[in-house]
């Protein structure tokens, strides 16, 4: 992504902004300009998985529909000198204090030194909704701006090749977080066992409908000098008519999950040891990638976050 960063010192033609229930578009401070400006809850929203993330030119103008392309983009922490304690630079309320200019230095070390960024396949455009998956990392979209295309800078300098492309980084100010009506409803549903139904098979499972059963469950180790952990538990069923049978005996567990960035109600379990898995549930999948889909966004998004509860290990 470094060779595309020429991400604008001059004034952005685009912007991101959340839209809220009530329609108003607010924009967001994004963590490569946070440094220079004063950041607080006030005028940064937190971003969750209800947010609609969009890039427009400003908040009555939306960006032109020739010569904006967008790439949406998740980050990805790395170990470095400059690390920062995601508590240090996002308080409980999804907010940034930017009242500390060296919280907001460290703001912006975060974002140009920590991470790394990994392109979302299909979120290519203006408007985009974080998902579970997206929970715990940040957001960005380049635009690039084909200047035949799309409106030139208000510039005396003529010195723009006509086949030039300007690139504008627009990112999230602060990690993505969970819904809480959402999050506190998979939380209820664990205590009971969670379950998950009218989900149908794409891939080698085409055609098919499942329910999906999960628990919390003491993990299964090898190594009997460690102490065992919870995890989660996962039960397939494959639905006929008024029968749900489960494709496997034993629940699976250490299963995750991922979203599909480009459609809301698409997902895939992803299941450790292929090679070991039941044979109709390693006959339905692929290399252990399980693809489904719900029956609608909220559905998939309570599957994920009860999956990412049960298997967290804090």
């Amino acid at each position: 992504l470094k060779n595309v960063e020429r991400a604008a010192s001059e004034t952005s033609r685009c912007s991101m902004f959340v839209q809220c229930s009530a329609g108003k578009f607010v924009p967001l401070q994004s963590l490569s300009t946070s440094s220079s400006s004063s950041i607080n809850s006030n005028n940064n929203p937190k971003v969750t998985t209800s947010s609609v993330l969009l890039i427009r030119e400003s908040v009555k103008e939306p960006c032109p529909s020739r010569g904006f392309s967008f790439q949406w983009y998740r980050s990805y922490r790395r170990p470095c000198s400059t690390d920062v304690s995601v508590s240090e630079i996002c308080p409980k309320d999804g907010s940034m204090d930017g009242s500390n200019d060296e919280t907001a230095e460290d703001a912006s070390l975060v974002s140009e030194s920590c991470l790394e960024w990994t392109s979302l396949p299909g979120a290519v455009y203006a408007a985009y909704q974080p998902s579970a998956t997206d929970i715990g990392h940040y957001l960005r979209c380049v635009v690039t701006i084909d200047t035949v295309d799309g409106r030139h800078h208000d510039s005396d300098d003529d010195s723009h090749d006509e086949d030039e492309e300007d690139t504008v980084i627009c990112s999230t100010n602060c990690i993505v977080a969970a819904d809480m009506a959402l999050f506190s409803g998979a939380t209820q549903a664990l205590t009971r066992g969670a379950k998950f139904g009218n989900i149908a098979g794409r891939g080698n499972a085409e055609g098919r409908m499942f329910r999906v059963h999960i628990e919390i469950a003491r993990e299964i180790s090898d190594d009997s000098s460690s102490k065992a952990g919870t995890t989660s538990a996962v039960t397939i069923f494959q639905i006929s008519g008024t029968t749900a049978e489960p494709l496997h005996d034993e629940p699976i567990q250490n299963v995750t999950a991922i979203s599909d960035p480009s459609r809301p109600k698409d997902f895939e379990l992803i299941m450790s040891g292929a090679n070991t898995l039941p044979p109709m549930v390693l006959a339905l999948s692929e290399n252990g990638r399980f693809q489904l889909q719900a029956p609608n966004r909220i559905t998939r998004e309570s599957l994920l976050l009860a999956l990412g509860i049960a298997n967290f290990k804090g």
